[in-house]
This record gives C-alpha cells, sequence and structure tokens, in this order.
C-alpha cells in the first residue's frame, strides 16, 4: 500500500475507515510505504479490534528535498516472494 500519511497519523473517519480495511484485508496487504514526515524510520500498525496485535508494517521514507536543513534520502527495497 502507498500512501502520503501514515496509518496512525489518519483521524477521525477517514483513519477509523482506512485501519478497518487494512485490518480486514490484512492477509492481502502485507506492506506500506508512506512519507509526510521528511524522516525514514518504520511504523506499525495495530488492530483496531484485537488490542496489541500488530497488522501492517509501514516504511516511512525520508524527504527527497532538503526540508528543515535534511540531506535528500532515497531507499532500495527489494521483496522475496
Amino acid at each position: 500500500m502507498i500512501a502520503h500519511y501514515t496509518p496512525n497519523d489518519c483521524q477521525h473517519q477517514f483513519g477509523a475507515r482506512y485501519r478497518a480495511l487494512m485490518e480486514r484485508f490484512q492477509h492481502v496487504v502485507r506492506f506500506g510505504m508512506q512519507g509526510h514526515t521528511h524522516t525514514a524510520f518504520y511504523e506499525v500498525t495495530q488492530s483496531m479490534t484485537n488490542s496489541g496485535k500488530a497488522i501492517l508494517l509501514n516504511n516511512v521514507g525520508g524527504g527527497v528535498t532538503t526540508y528543515t536543513n535534511d540531506n535528500p534520502s532515497f531507499m532500495t527495497i527489494e521483496f522475496d516472494a
């Protein structure tokens, strides 16, 4: 799943619907790629119904612009089927 905002940043009705869809289709959607923060990190989306259960790993990529004096970044990802 590719998106701009991370699922944990989505609030209100849209965020609840998005996380419900990710939970429902967690057997299909296995990895998320987001941006927005201009800082590289990983984030785990937790289940809304089963507290503490991880349903999605999100890779939040760094920015490609020199936003707030940060150097541009890039990442290569290789998936093993």
